[in-house]
């Protein structure tokens, strides 16, 4: 008997069944927006949460959870499910919300000739902060988008529709807090992907604390300023930034910013300096002590 488990559990192992599989579908919060213009002339904005889910399959599946707002991912170059493999879905926050372009409309090297695009973000969190992944959904359409002011005419979506859709763009950061001492060069971790050859990308590092924003790092097609990235590396979708010999001053958000026209997105780091204590004690040549002192 014991032979027997030994050669099914090798056979596990080179079939890769013992192997994590992939996540097949998330439970998101699909956070619309009802945005209006009050008599005043002012923009409003009311938060509508509503109960989705995140399916990867094939077009024409059926949803996983009829009740709810189906948003079933396609394949594409750019594969979402490799940027959360080895967790569990109960480890991953997910938020879907739309995503307006304000007027800009780009044909997008996928889509067919014609189709209109109507875009989504989705945020995959993990529950320990181990990562965060940022990623764009696209969703075609027959339906030309509106103009500039999109979200005062979004289409209403209902409970129980499916939105077929597939991943554009992604960006993730495995480093989304960064703990560490004086004087070290911390590397901050962000790569992205883009679902086609030759894209028009912009990345840009930013630094904020108490109020200030400071541009580290900027590259635009062979325009570049700052340093602290390879550009080697970014070639191939790393934009990891390296940080020179840290110093209390040094804490903050960093942020990490990505755009293909139209789209545009970042995720942040946050450093914090954590450094132990020196103590030292100087004494004169001669101590007098004083007994109960």
């Amino acid at each position: 008997m014991g032979r027997l488990w030994r050669i099914l559990i090798h056979c596990f192992i080179l079939t890769g069944v013992c192997c994590s599989q992939q996540i097949q579908w998330l439970p998101c919060q699909f956070t619309d927006e009802d945005v209006r213009v009050n008599h005043e002339g002012l923009t409003e904005t009311q938060l509508i949460h509503k109960n989705a889910m995140l399916q990867f399959g094939q077009r024409g599946d059926s949803p996983v959870e009829p009740n709810a707002i189906t948003f079933l991912v396609t394949g594409s170059k750019v594969d979402i499910q490799r940027y959360v493999e080895g967790v569990e879905a109960e480890q991953l926050e997910c938020e879907l919300r739309r995503y307006s372009t304000q007027g800009i409309h780009v044909h997008w090297p996928s889509q067919e000739a014609r189709e209109y695009n109507h875009w989504f973000s989705v945020s995959l969190k993990h529950n320990q902060g181990l990562f965060t992944v940022l990623g764009f959904l696209r969703h075609p359409s027959d339906q030309s988008p509106p103009g500039k002011q999109d979200y005062l005419r979004w289409a209403p979506i209902t409970d129980g529709e499916i939105l077929t859709t597939s991943v554009a763009m992604i960006i993730k950061t495995q480093t989304p807090l960064v703990k560490t001492s004086l004087r070290s060069e911390p590397k901050l971790h962000c790569q992205f992907s883009v679902d086609h050859r030759g894209a028009n990308t912009s990345v840009e590092w930013h630094w904020q604390r108490r109020g200030e924003r400071t541009t580290l790092f900027s590259h635009t097609g062979r325009s570049r300023q700052g340093s602290g990235v390879s550009m080697k590396a970014l070639a191939g979708g790393d934009a990891s930034y390296t940080l020179p010999f840290t110093k209390m001053s040094s804490e903050g958000t960093y942020s990490c910013s990505v755009q293909v026209n139209p789209l545009f997105g970042n995720v942040d780091v946050n450093l914090h300096i954590e450094e132990p204590p020196r103590v030292s004690l100087n004494v004169a040549p001669a101590i007098t002590l004083q007994e109960g002192h």
